[in-house]
């Protein structure tokens, strides 16, 4: 790459190529090659001088493992099914090591391991125990214990803008248990001027969902079933701080922060996301993981373009990488590889020199009509 301190997220990912059945062949992925469509135009590329008001591009490099790390990104359900009963497993997982080895891998990602009541993950009951369709908390200590003989890291996907409406928090907030009340954010009236965190539209239900026993309305971007909680509550915030020193006392290496744009909301729209309080609150959140682990790794998830991805870094005080979605949204309207090549070069202007985590989907993309006349392009 153009950057040789970008970390390289190798994306092969479990939603989308690894059958979850059981089986004794190796896991592998489909035909790399891109099928043909129309042509496109060539896109102009856009110089972006305001960046340097958000970040200092010219910090000096303190090398970390992450900088040349090739990640694999690994839904456990899907991933390999040591016992047949239809879900992936720890067992799976651990059995398939030499196999992430032999591909080069030094890192991988767990889409939420915690238990949960749906298929996904993302939105937890308990942050101390593992899904039981995965295994047990015995398997998954194995799991750890053997990528580290591997030289492999462990990223865990940490969800901690919501969780599940049947989390015990949630519930005892809805009760108005003391201590709970204020654990999510709660409204008596229905405020006005909110919509989707994403969108510039009004639309107030879409994030104020009534609850009958409370008699009020909660905030919740990703659903009802999801309440956000509340990280202005400095004893929220310690409760999160508690789980991170758990997992990574337990020896995981890191943790992807999921959506990080909404953590803390400052009112209705435009201050749903990349809030003041949001930056605030990574920069602290940083601080603490760092204390107890200087080499722990922290990646966030904030779908947007690169000038405000950008401002998640802080100086070398907020997260340590992000996704570059400009990255894969260009790859993906590309068709030549010469217009691959330039589409990923405006990348490294517009971030810091640690920041790149380039990755093309980790999701199933669309089918294409056409695998005649394939190109292979060479490595950037």
């Amino acid at each position: 790459m153009t950057n040789s301190l970008s970390i390289q997220l190798l994306i092969l990912s479990c939603i989308a190529l690894i059958s979850c059945g059981k089986s004794d062949n190796q896991p592998t992925s489909p035909n790399s090659s891109a099928p043909m469509e129309a042509s496109i135009p060539d896109e102009p590329v856009i110089e972006d001088s305001s960046l340097s008001r958000i970040v200092n591009l010219e910090q000096p490099v303190n090398r970390k493992w992450w900088h040349d790390s090739i990640v694999y990104q690994i839904w456990p359900r899907s991933f390999y099914d040591a016992d047949g009963d239809g879900n992936g497993d720890f067992v799976g997982m651990t059995q398939k090591i030499p196999y992430l080895t032999d591909l080069g891998v030094t890192a991988v990602w767990l889409t939420p391991i915690f238990e949960s009541p749906s298929y996904h993950g993302y939105d937890t009951i308990n942050f101390y125990s593992v899904e039981k369709d995965y295994g047990t908390d015995a398997e998954f200590d194995v799991f750890l214990q053997q990528t580290e003989k591997a030289g492999i890291k462990v990223i865990l996907d940490l969800v901690i803008n919501h969780i599940s409406d049947r989390h015990p928090w949630f519930i005892k907030s809805v009760n108005k248990e003391p201590g709970f009340e204020d654990f999510f954010v709660w409204s008596k009236t229905m405020p006005s001027n909110y919509g989707s965190a994403w969108s510039d539209v009004p639309n107030p239900k879409q994030v104020w969902h009534y609850n009958d026993k409370r008699k009020e309305f909660y905030y919740s971007v990703f659903g009802a079933s999801q309440p956000d909680l509340n990280l202005r509550n400095p004893i929220v915030v310690a409760e999160i701080k508690k789980i991170a020193s758990f997992w990574l006392a337990k020896g995981v290496d890191g943790f992807r922060l999921d959506a990080v744009r909404y953590f803390i909301e400052e009112g209705g729209i435009p201050l749903q996301a990349d809030t003041k309080s949001n930056h605030e609150f990574l920069v602290d959140f940083s601080s603490y993981v760092k204390a107890q682990n200087p080499n722990a790794y922290l990646i966030g998830e904030a779908f947007t373009d690169n000038t405000l991805v950008a401002t998640y870094f802080n100086n070398g005080k907020g997260i340590d990488a992000a996704f570059d979605f400009d990255f894969a949204s260009r790859q993906a309207k590309q068709r030549t590889c010469a217009q691959r090549s330039r589409a990923h070069k405006p990348t490294d202007a517009t971030v810091p020199p640690t920041q790149p985590s380039r990755s093309v989907h980790n999701h199933p993309p669309p089918a294409r009509k056409s695998t005649a006349n394939a190109t292979t392009c060479k490595r950037m």
